[in-house]
């Protein structure tokens, strides 16, 4: 009889959590995040009604029309729990234009189910609600002080009152997210995004000192974000803490909340580390967020001579990136990057992988099935193998 551990699966989809089987003589450990409890939503409500530092009134004084960016399906923020309050909080206030952009960045758009899913159906029949094109309707702002030109979408920039909302997750690139990356990448276009990604590492989860962020809070001031509403998330992708606010004060109180949500204690070093994209694991595009803990850890998380293995639900696919023709090409380079930095083979396992998305001429073992990934993972361990699983692996940074 094996040993189970169940994970959570498919953000969005809420499918029931997976199984992972092991062999019995295996020694599994699961990392958990330090966690924290679910908000109620009278408690979401409330901290909605009272933004730190100064009210709505305040706020809103002299404003007719408000635009709110939102992430998309690859950022886990249940935003159909806090806009209704939020809409609510404009109109008593005097603001009866209020328009909802889903802040895709370079992701596809949403679908009229989808957007439903992600800021509810009230929201969708009060306000205007669109998808972001990275293409078309920007406005140009000139360029960065490091050279990145800024256009950004037309609609946001021209409402009088401008907020974002967003999640404060682990980020490899912008050291977490939300805030200002609700505008870059989020509302920019596709050449302001190409740039600002080349000043990224992609191996600085939770570092918030780098040129690549310093871009997207100078493009957010410029452009004049009046309000952040950020999420922290718990273990479940629930919402545990929420900051509203001016995005230069809230912030990173709600960074240094999420640390100590997504705090995860990380013991020796395994033989095979097993890490789960959830809650970011709508498409494949998303699998370096995987790597969150590795990136984040002071000392090696799995041996040398070890084997990692990544794991996505992958339900909507590959994914799309409007900066790559071929989204596989960005899959491989991401898969390719993570083996490298740990320095030993990886696995992916996916069940929704399609053998021709991936060259296996890159040296990229995918499996979609979990008894084929223990199968391989027996044939080079064999007994007492020691092996670290980390549920949430997006959200998870290691000290």
């Amino acid at each position: 009889m094996g040993q189970y551990v169940d994970i959570p699966w498919g953000m969005w989809q809420r499918d029931n959590p997976f199984r992972l089987e092991f062999p019995p003589d295996w020694r599994v450990t699961v990392c958990s995040m330090h966690g924290a409890r679910t908000l109620t939503q009278a408690e979401i409500d409330e901290r909605i009604s009272h933004p730190l530092g100064r009210s709505w009134q305040e706020i809103a004084s002299g404003a007719g029309s408000a635009c709110i960016a939102v992430d998309d399906l690859a950022r886990p923020t249940p935003a159909r729990r806090i806009l209704p309050a939020l809409c609510e909080e404009l109109r008593q206030v005097g603001i009866r234009e209020v328009s909802v952009i889903i802040a895709l960045g370079c992701h596809r758009p949403l679908s009229y189910a989808e957007m439903i899913k992600k800021i509810g159906e009230k929201v969708m029949s009060t306000c205007r609600a669109i998808n972001h094109n990275p293409h078309y309707g920007l406005i140009d702002l000139g360029c960065s002080s490091r050279g990145t030109p800024f256009q950004v979408n037309g609609l946001f920039c021209r409402a009088d009152l401008k907020i974002v909302m967003g999640s404060v997750t682990p980020n490899y690139m912008a050291g977490y997210g939300g805030g200002a990356k609700l505008v870059l990448p989020g509302l920019s276009g596709s050449e302001t995004t190409r740039v600002n990604h080349g000043l990224a590492c992609g191996t600085e989860t939770g570092n918030l000192s780098q040129p690549i962020r310093e871009d997207m809070e100078e493009l957010a001031e410029l452009v004049g974000v009046d309000v952040a509403v950020s999420c922290v998330l718990n273990e479940n992708a629930d919402i545990c803490d929420l900051y509203v606010g001016d995005l230069k004060r809230s912030y990173p109180k709600a960074v240094e909340r999420a640390h100590d949500v997504n705090l995860t204690l990380a013991g020796r070093p395994a033989d095979i580390l097993v890490l789960n994209s959830f809650p970011k694991d709508n498409e494949l595009t998303q699998i370096k967020n995987s790597f969150n803990p590795v990136f984040s850890a002071q000392t090696p998380l799995v041996r040398a001579g070890g084997t990692v293995v990544a794991i996505s639900a992958a339900w909507d696919g590959i994914g799309y990136h409007a900066l790559f023709g071929n989204p596989a090409v960005l899959v491989e380079e991401h898969l390719r990057r993570m083996a490298e930095y740990a320095g030993v083979p990886l696995i992916l396992f996916t069940p929704h992988a399609c053998g021709k998305w991936l060259d296996p001429g890159k040296g990229i073992e995918v499996h979609t099935q979990w008894k084929d990934v223990v199968s391989c993972l027996a044939d080079r361990y064999r007994s007492q193998a020691q092996v670290s699983v980390f549920p949430q692996a997006a959200l998870q940074i290691c000290t």
